[in-house]
């Protein structure tokens, strides 16, 4: 099956072991919610740009005492970053400031705020963030070092000014010393029923799966 809890029940069986979430483009929490069953013992951090967000988020970390969450965009460095908020679960951050949608928010790195909490992996780091995402990974970099699992919204299309293809982003990513091992949520666009996002589930190249090559 292709569903998240699917997914997620054979990373569980394949005995990966997460210390701490990071849910990038967290929006209400609600991914975090579906996963945290399978990790109850790690601690999350849930990290959204758009403020129309923070009442759920604050209710979000009442409710499950492991969790924190930080009100900024991710990416490479501390600072601020203009941030398309038209749709308060498409936005992204973005090159161009015109626009009524468009706003100024903090931004901050994932080495930062994963610091700043001593928050201690392995990590997985899940990613929604439209396009944006080779900025964030570079903001990383320390965390990545000890990071087991990657999820991350990848697109067919090219849906940002910085946005890569699926396949550019497994060649990318491959850079970085991980490789995909499952995915889910396929969603095809109603105008042509063209492939238009997948989420790909990325682990270490060093994964004893890859050591086998054959079937059965």
């Amino acid at each position: 099956a292709a569903s998240l809890q699917a997914a997620m029940r054979r990373t569980v069986r394949r005995g990966i072991s997460i210390g701490t979430v990071v849910d990038i483009g967290a929006s209400n929490g609600q991914w975090s919610a579906q996963v945290e069953p399978f990790f109850p013992k790690a601690k999350f951090l849930l990290v959204e740009a758009q403020p129309v967000h923070m009442p759920a988020l604050e209710a979000y970390v009442l409710r499950h005492p492991n969790a924190q969450y930080v009100l900024k965009a991710a990416g490479e460095m501390e600072g601020t970053v203009m941030f398309d908020a038209g749709d308060p679960f498409s936005g992204q951050a973005v090159e161009n400031a015109a626009g009524q949608s468009v706003i100024r928010v903090p931004m901050t790195s994932i080495d930062t705020e994963v610091a700043a909490r001593s928050l201690s992996g392995p990590y997985l780091l899940k990613f929604d963030v439209h396009g944006y995402e080779a900025p964030i990974l570079k903001g990383a970099a320390r965390t990545l070092a000890e990071c087991e699992m990657i999820v991350m919204e990848c697109y067919n299309f090219m849906i940002g000014e910085q946005a890569m293809l699926f396949p550019d982003m497994c060649r990318y990513l491959d850079g970085l010393g991980f490789r995909v091992i499952d995915f889910s949520g396929p969603l095809w666009r109603p105008r042509d029923e063209a492939l238009w996002q997948l989420d790909l589930f990325f682990v270490r190249k060093s994964r004893p799966e890859f050591s086998v090559n054959s079937y059965a």
